[in-house]
């Protein structure tokens, strides 16, 4: 092996180490220049809650590699690690299509992001991934990327990811297209932007679940997606919630980080569930995740509305489906279905 983590591993993270003779050491976003806008990298990676990445690429397999460490004591949250899943899978795709030469530079996009959880670890601190290519094709790259808890050897998550690539000039033009806001938007109410849940019971979301809502990872301040009104059913069990990007959240330049847009769906889809319920939103665990990204989200998009509704209910085993969606002037932009599954069987009533 070419390179090696200094850390103290488990057997069954050496071992896929060491199978490998030509791993190169690369730098963190080695291949996406300077972004003083970019989410993870201004956000996450800092002394306080995250160690810079430690990345390897092998490129007789096509794999990219790496640790992540975490130095909060709290529990990571899954929300965490499906963002650097997101940012990770888009380093490798992004690396693969660059590899053929090419006209003019092209920009990926997320249009697909699905986990499947194997296992809890709350304890975990050092995380190792293995990321590999399972399709390419000139536009179009599909990675594959199980996660590790590094000390223990016990797979966490197994993220698929699929990515689209089209040339940066189309790309500028259809942002610049649809920059322009409504100037109505500015005059009008963030309650106005919430839809009818056409229920009796319809009320309110209160300022602390707002503000909760607004602390997208538990070690990020409140209002990195400000959430300024929302709505709520228990009868209808949906809930929605109006709120604003900031300019420093971006994945791609100019659009939204697609893990944070899958956490704020998230997000919103675990509180309906606790409120529906009656529960803590640790009790329901969320199995098996899958994120569409229809449209890039400019950065500092204003009155954005998430909207989350229960789908299905199987009591007998105890899953629960909830479907959110990101929208915006009444278009869709991004969507997630998740799976949960509670540890007790639930009231018939629901």
């Amino acid at each position: 092996m070419a390179a090696a983590s200094p850390r103290n591993l488990h057997h069954v993270i050496q071992k896929r180490l060491h199978r490998f003779d030509d791993l190169l050491p690369i730098d963190f976003h080695s291949l996406w220049g300077s972004n003083p806008s970019q989410f993870v990298e201004n956000r996450m990676v800092s002394q306080r809650i995250i160690d810079s990445p430690d990345y390897y690429f092998s490129p007789s397999t096509q794999k990219l590699l790496g640790f992540w460490n975490f130095n909060i004591d709290n529990a990571v949250e899954d929300t965490a690690l499906f963002t650097l899943l997101d940012d990770v899978t888009a380093e490798l795709a992004s690396r693969l299509i660059m590899m053929k030469p090419r006209d003019e530079p092209y920009i990926g996009f997320t249009v697909n992001l699905n986990i499947l959880k194997c296992n809890t670890e709350p304890s975990a601190s050092l995380f190792f991934f293995e990321s590999r290519p399972t399709h390419i094709s000139d536009r179009k790259v599909i990675i594959e990327c199980p996660l590790f808890d590094a000390h223990t050897g016990t797979k966490l998550l197994v993220a698929q990811a699929i990515f689209v690539f089209v040339p940066v000039s189309n790309r500028a033009k259809e942002n610049a297209d649809n920059r322009t806001e409504s100037p109505s938007n500015n005059k009008l109410s963030s309650e106005s932007f919430l839809p009818s849940l056409d229920a009796a019971d319809s009320r309110p979301l209160s300022q602390s679940d707002l503000d909760r809502l607004s602390q997208v990872m538990n070690f990020l301040p409140r209002g990195t997606a400000l959430h300024r009104a929302g709505l709520q059913s228990l009868s209808k069990q949906r809930l929605a919630a109006v709120f604003d990007f900031s300019q420093d959240l971006s994945g791609p330049p100019i659009y939204v980080h697609g893990g944070l847009l899958g956490t704020i769906l998230y997000n919103a889809s675990a509180m309906l569930i606790a409120n529906v319920l009656g529960i803590d939103s640790t009790a329901a665990d969320a199995s098996i995740r899958d994120i569409t990204y229809k449209k890039g989200f400019p950065l500092a998009c204003k009155n954005v509305v998430v909207d989350a509704v229960v789908e299905s209910i199987d009591a007998e085993s105890g899953k629960i489906v909830v479907f959110a969606k990101l929208t915006h002037e009444s278009s869709q932009y991004t969507t997630l279905r998740t799976t949960f599954k509670l540890p007790f069987k639930m009231p018939s009533k629901l």
